[in-house]
């Protein structure tokens, strides 16, 4: 092949004719054609083609190396540095290695970045660096990839950081997630639902705390439906994030779920996990009141999740009688009426409001639950 003469030709050549010289090129050379002592100057002639004025002539060249295994490696490169419209046709390409996709440039590029996000072959370093560069539209392309293998640690981070984007949130809850990554991408949720306008037109200016309260529960309901071997994660999470509030023990107290609270009050105390099980078992006022000062809680609050505790543990013993109702809500009935015959000062009138919210919670889902029986029925 006589390469000084080919790229004479192409200085006269138009665009229409450069696209049919290389496209014959690139075709013999991707198919075996091109005899082996040739291939470098076939390959070379195709390089005269990134520095092509026309854009429809790369475009063209690299829509048919970009994909082919056989395709010469520095010729896919220059293209994955041209602009985006051009680099998107090789992303994909087999001969790009982990760096190759590492230094794609990043500015403007979301097309390109999406696309390799996309490839069968993902390397480990370009999942980590998606996912602590890439933006929305790009971490969508990769968790939409079922070829892409994404650890715990890159679905933590990709929470964290596009938590609040609907269309990313919708492909995370669509995994098997650890509680602590559902638990964050509730708060991203409630993040969004203050943010929305709607919400704030028919709420007004209740939005916050309902939204607040709305995130609590579902946490609560998380909490709920975790095995106890990912309790200790999911309350380290919370302790760390500062979620591991006084409406969360109460409602753990409350609904019996007696590991949780203990894994919650091991974490806040910083006691032994044997300790403080010894005072959830025996329930005696001193030695929970002394528990709830190491957790940071009131008099009135360790109060409230001592009787809740005491309720079911007289309801293992068989000394409670719950006359027909759900075990829960006895439980929050009974310690309504305790807790509300010795209260004094303002602090005690806070604690009994969270008790009240809790009824009240509990009453909707039992309502809920009744009347899904009665349609089962």
């Amino acid at each position: 092949m006589n390469l000084q003469r080919f790229v004479n030709w192409c200085e006269t050549a138009n665009s229409r004719e450069r696209i049919e010289g290389f496209a014959a090129i690139a075709h013999a050379l991707l198919d075996g054609s091109v005899p082996s002592l040739e291939r470098e100057a076939a390959e070379t002639a195709l390089a005269v083609a990134l520095d092509d004025p026309s854009p429809k002539v790369r475009a063209s060249l690299a829509a048919i190396i970009g994909l082919h295994e056989r395709a010469p490696a520095a010729l896919v490169r220059g293209f994955l540095q041209d602009c985006e419209e051009i680099a998107v046709l090789v992303a994909a390409s087999p001969v790009l290695d982990a760096d190759d996709l590492l230094d794609a440039p990043a500015l403007n590029r979301d097309r390109v970045h999406a696309a390799i996000a996309a490839r069968v072959d993902l390397p480990g370093a370009v999942v980590a660096a998606i996912a602590v560069e890439g933006s929305a539209k790009v971490v969508t392309a990769l968790l939409g990839n079922p070829h892409a293998d994404i650890s715990q640690g890159v679905l933590r981070l990709l929470a964290e950081r596009h938590g609040g984007d609907a269309g990313v949130r919708a492909l995370l809850v669509s995994r098997p997630l650890p509680p602590d990554i559902r638990q964050t991408l509730i708060l991203e949720t409630g993040r969004s639902l203050q943010e929305s306008d709607l919400v704030r037109a028919v709420l007004g200016s209740n939005s916050r705390n309902v939204v607040f309260e709305a995130c609590e529960r579902a946490t609560g309901g998380l909490a709920e439906n975790t095995s106890p071997r990912e309790v200790p994660v999911l309350v380290e999470h919370l302790r760390g994030s500062g979620q591991l509030s006084v409406a969360f023990l109460l409602r753990a107290a409350c609904l019996g779920n007696i590991d949780l609270l203990a894994a919650s009050l091991t974490a806040l105390s910083r006691l032994s996990e044997r300790r403080v099980r010894a005072v959830l078992v025996e329930c005696r006022d001193a030695p929970f009141r002394t528990l709830g000062l190491h957790c940071g809680l009131s008099a009135s609050e360790s109060e409230l999740i001592r009787v809740a505790t005491m309720c079911w543990k007289d309801i293992a013993m068989g000394r409670m009688d719950l006359k027909g109702g759900e075990a829960a809500e006895s439980v929050l009935r009974r310690v309504a009426q305790t807790f509300g015959e010795r209260m004094k000062g303002p602090e005690d009138r806070e604690a009994f409001a969270l008790l009240r919210r809790l009824q009240r919670e509990n009453a909707r889902d039992v309502m809920r639950r009744r009347t899904e029986r009665l349609l089962a029925a």
